[in-house]
């Protein structure tokens, strides 16, 4: 699929998806947030709230202290130890909880092959994935869908 065609269903589904996406919450997991500055952005612009945090302590704190629709993580942070688990960590601890957000792998190295944690909601290696899995999370939250 050409670039320019998967733009346009990105922001034809975008659009459809609206009312479902204003002001959900979404806890980012990642040690280098700048590097989804431009995807927190464009959640933002949609009303969506985003809180960033670094590392998987942070991350559960944050989760005892508010509600979340969903957490985005990458599985490799440099903040912790061992780095190359970090997303695995934290989906383990998330599994522990009661309530639980729905979880999306954010990764470009992450191969599913190798499989996957049984809290994911889904993963994904590019930003319209992403897009499109958040979309998915945030409908069936509106509609009370069981995730």
């Amino acid at each position: 699929m050409s670039e320019s065609l998967a733009k346009a269903r990105i922001g034809s589904r975008l659009e459809h998806a609206l009312d479902s996406l204003r002001h959900g919450r979404i806890l980012w997991v990642d040690d280098h947030p700048e590097w989804n500055r431009d995807l927190i952005r464009l959640f933002e612009r949609l009303e969506m709230v985003v809180h960033v945090v670094r590392s998987t302590d942070e991350a559960l704190a944050r989760l005892r202290a508010g509600t979340y629709d969903l957490v985005i993580t990458d599985m490799w942070r440099d903040t912790e130890h061992p780095s190359c688990a970090a997303g695995l960590t934290l989906m383990d601890a998330m599994s522990r909880r009661r309530h639980q957000p729905p979880i999306i792998i954010w990764a470009a190295q992450f191969d599913p092959k190798l499989g996957m944690h049984p809290a994911a909601f889904g993963y994904a290696k590019h930003a319209n994935e992403l897009v499109h899995l958040v979309i998915d999370v945030m409908e069936r939250a509106k509609f009370g869908l069981e995730i």
